[in-house]
């Protein structure tokens, strides 16, 4: 990937699509690409093909015959489309592979996947691309160390300050830290919405800010107009649903739902932790 972040981007257009969550967007402006440069047209088709695989379009790319250089997308695609096959997939996979930024960000995204957040960080120091920082500050904000995803954000900003990747990732340390930068969080991603239109990353990340700030009417809202069904979205409708008393049968539907598309997903484990702890102290109660 270029580093020449300043310089006249022909790949504007295709990346800035796939960090606002607009997929579609960002495979058309890939077929529309007019370009000569072979490392642009590669990185063009590394954004374009993992477009693809946040549409769970899997086999679209199981069935290409891609380059060499994205064969870590394969991968990639492999190892969300086949359950069966991670754990042949995670004894295979290179975590010396620092050849190229795309095999780093695509096994570092495997192991966040997996909950092995060392195993990604070991990858993530060999990179310094925006979005492989990116990762890094998503990682640590998983762990909760907010101290460490601040340094790397104002490593961001000093790189690039106005690149929109850079400016989602101030927005999601501010909701993490859930102090007195809720609203300048709030008022950088609506500032994206006006430039770029609505997407379901910016309409979750918003809603996380309401939610955060227990403007919970408004954040349902948003999330039933324009955030889709990823599992952000039932996530945080899960606790909108909770806090407004939407009632048992609604909760357990989307609960169902994020179950069957991400039954190892962190949240479900924290839920299902303290599922077991309240039966826990119930079953005490009882035989008191």
């Amino acid at each position: 990937m270029s580093n020449a972040d300043s310089e006249v981007d022909e790949l504007f257009d295709v990346r800035n699509s796939y960090y606002l969550g607009n997929y579609q967007q960002c495979i058309k402006e890939g077929q529309r690409l007019k370009a000569n440069d072979s490392k642009v047209l590669l990185e063009k088709d590394f954004y374009v093909w993992r477009s693809y695989l946040a549409q769970k379009k899997y086999k679209v790319v199981l069935e290409e015959k891609l380059p060499e250089e994205l064969s870590c997308v394969k991968i990639l695609a492999e190892y969300f489309s086949n359950p069966s096959k991670r754990e042949s997939i995670l004894a295979v996979l290179d975590q010396e592979n620092t050849s190229s930024d795309f095999h780093i960000i695509c096994s570092a995204s495997i192991y966040i996947e997996e909950g092995n957040y060392e195993a990604a960080l070991r990858l993530l120091n060999f990179g310094s691309h925006l979005e492989i920082i990116a990762l890094r500050i998503h990682t640590y904000l998983i762990m909760y160390r907010t101290d460490l995803a601040l340094k790397e954000l104002k490593l961001m900003q000093d790189r690039d300050e106005d690149n929109t990747l850079t400016q989602l990732c101030s927005a999601w340390v501010h909701i993490a830290n859930n102090g007195d930068k809720l609203s300048e969080a709030y008022y950088t991603l609506q500032d994206l919405i006006d430039k770029y239109g609505t997407t379901p990353t910016l309409a979750n990340a918003q809603a996380a800010v309401l939610l955060a700030q227990e403007k919970f009417e408004e954040a349902w809202d948003i999330l039933q107009d324009n955030a889709g069904d990823s599992v952000d979205t039932l996530v945080n409708n899960m606790v909108a649903a909770g806090r407004l008393g939407k009632g048992t049968e609604m909760y357990n539907r989307i609960l169902s739902q994020l179950q069957d598309v991400r039954p190892k997903g962190k949240f479900l484990e924290s839920y299902e932790e303290k599922a077991q702890d309240f039966d826990n102290l119930v079953a005490i109660y009882a035989n008191k």
